[in-house]
């Protein structure tokens, strides 16, 4: 996550600040398959986490991608009673280039449930899962 720091109004940042955990995988590692599920509705948090594991590539990642919205949260409400979301970081994946915006994390293993899926009872993705997890 990156803050930009202004100078002056309605000009262009003059720099940026990182942000983040910087984290880095300690030993002992989990020895088995390490697979996490994620589709749309994984938000901000989890998104950090998916972020981790995807970049450090510490786990299979299956299903639809995240829905691209991290950043620290900004709100505010109009006098309308209307209230507007929005993040003032600048959020990229641990490379600190590749926008994540609107991205989210990419599953390494893309599949997402279809209404037939849904209406048989069917969960794709976890059945995907345990399939590759034997």
């Amino acid at each position: 996550m990156h803050l930009p720091e202004y100078d002056t109004p309605f000009d262009r940042p003059v720099r940026e600040v990182g942000l983040g955990w910087n984290l880095s995988p300690v030993a002992p590692r989990f020895p088995g398959k390490v697979l996490m599920l994620t589709d749309g509705r994984a938000i901000s948090q989890a998104e950090s986490v998916l972020g981790y594991f995807s970049d450090l590539h510490l786990a299979t990642i299956i299903g639809s991608p995240s829905a691209g919205t991290n950043g620290d949260v900004q709100r505010f409400s109009t006098p309308s009673g209307y209230y507007i979301s929005f993040t003032g970081l600048r959020v990229t994946r641990h490379d600190g280039v590749t926008p994540f915006h609107l991205r989210g994390v990419t599953p390494d293993v893309a599949i997402a449930p279809t209404l037939e899926d849904v209406r048989a009872g069917h969960d794709v993705v976890l059945e995907r899962d345990l399939t590759l997890a034997q």
